[in-house]
């Protein structure tokens, strides 16, 4: 029916990413919202089993009656902002801390190197994936705050931590590290200290002299396809969230070094002919990138100078695709708009981590107008409420924490 009376049919969904056709090939009009506004729409629209237009307006429209036969409406199911507030004892929700410390400045010159790769290091073997095991830093940390194994679930049930998934980054146990000499696993050693530990312990060692971390800013060392395979955002957030602050490599996966800007990591690339082996770089040298001291002055496919204090240098090319300043500034609106929200975080009800990435309901519609509350892939133009941009309102910030936030380019020091 939908293809003979060429039908609009419209979808609303809850996933990271949104285009013609991704529920259904017949869907034209897809739209992102969070995932209770998802299921308000799919209670709107199955209402006596009719199809419904999706551009319902929630604030003077019923979802639906009730057992008494009275009108229910958005607000009257819509939790308050106490119902939904974070608990900060839950081990499966945690505000990750991407906008603490936040400047405009690039992140300092010095470094040094808590990996040291070889060829085709995949987003899979930086992204923790898989079973939680007890003795590496993600399941201690659970036993710590009184989790028991047989209740650890996968890292992909704990996503919604950030302590989980940052102490799960780099713990594959395929990973091979220069570092070991041979050895595989989730290790490396800690420079300068020469102690071999997970590489999440390894990058949080605490000076309490200085009562900071030993050396709060980390490079890593790989050769050629740096972060190749299927795009992952944990690929370059755990890391981030590790102070990894560059990744210096003879080539990079088109699409994770993109990734990498976003969340202000430097991708600096060696010139043809060169890499770690031809400039005998071992991992145990401090770096030092001679970044431009203002955002502004900062190109795309800019020389900067490398240099070790071994005295051996190289010039890297840092591949950035568009003017970082006007990508720091994009970034930026999204978070202004987020803040404008004013919504709730996470509901502190979640007593389960749940293994499901998407909630996707189908909505047909003979109408194709989009609602305001909607995250539409044909964005619509006037100001939504607050001054806030209609694709933002009706994604909580939860969702935003797990998409657009997450990503944004701010240097953090």
């Amino acid at each position: 029916m939908v293809s003979s009376a060429d039908i609009i049919a419209a979808a609303v969904l809850s996933g990271n990413q949104n285009f013609e056709g991704r529920v259904h090939p017949l869907t034209r009009a897809n739209y992102l919202a969070s995932p209770p506004l998802v299921v308000a729409y799919s209670l709107a629209v199955t209402e006596g089993g009719q199809m419904l237009q999706v551009a319902i307006n929630f604030n003077k429209e019923p979802i639906g009656s009730g057992k008494d036969g009275k009108s229910v409406y958005f607000k009257d199911i819509w939790p308050s902002n106490e119902a939904v507030t974070e608990d900060p004892n839950s081990s499966c929700i945690h505000k990750p801390p991407f906008f603490k410390d936040v400047t405009m400045d690039p992140p300092g010159p010095h470094g040094v190197s808590l990996l040291n790769f070889g060829d085709s290091i995949r987003t899979d073997h930086i992204s923790p994936a898989g079973s939680i095991r007890k003795d590496n830093p993600a399941g201690k940390y659970l036993l710590e705050r009184g989790v028991q194994p047989k209740d650890f679930n996968s890292y992909g049930g704990r996503r919604g931590n950030d302590e989980v998934m940052t102490r799960g980054t780099f713990a594959n146990i395929r990973l091979a590290n220069k570092l070991l000499n041979g050895e595989i696993g989730p290790k490396t050693i800690h420079i300068p200290i020469g102690e071999k530990l997970h590489v999440f312990d390894a990058a949080m060692v605490w000076d309490p002299h200085r009562g900071t971390r030993c050396w709060p800013r980390h490079v890593v060392l790989a050769r050629a396809e740096y972060g190749s395979s299927s795009s992952q955002d944990r690929a370059v957030k755990g890391p981030f969230l590790q102070g990894v602050k560059a990744i210096i490599a003879k080539s990079f996966e088109k699409t994770h070094c993109s990734n990498l800007v976003d969340m202000c990591i430097i991708p600096p690339c060696f010139k043809p002919g060169e890499d770690t082996d031809a400039l005998g770089l071992t991992g145990h040298e401090r770096y030092s990138i001679d970044l431009p001291s203002q955002v502004s002055e900062m190109r795309p496919d800019q020389d900067v100078p490398m240099t070790t204090d071994t005295g051996k240098s190289s010039t890297c090319t840092i591949y950035f695709d568009t003017e970082v300043y006007e990508a720091l500034e994009h970034r930026l609106l999204v978070a202004e708009a987020a803040q404008k929200l004013r919504l709730p975080l996470i509901s502190k009800d979640v007593s389960s981590c749940s293994n499901s990435t998407n909630t996707n309901t189908s909505v047909y519609s003979t109408g194709g107008a989009a609602n305001n509350a909607l995250s539409s892939s044909t964005d619509a133009t006037e100001p939504g409420g607050g001054g806030v941009p209609n694709r933002f309102l009706g994604i909580t910030p939860a969702y935003l924490w797990q998409t657009q936030l997450q990503q944004a380019p701010l240097f953090m020091v």
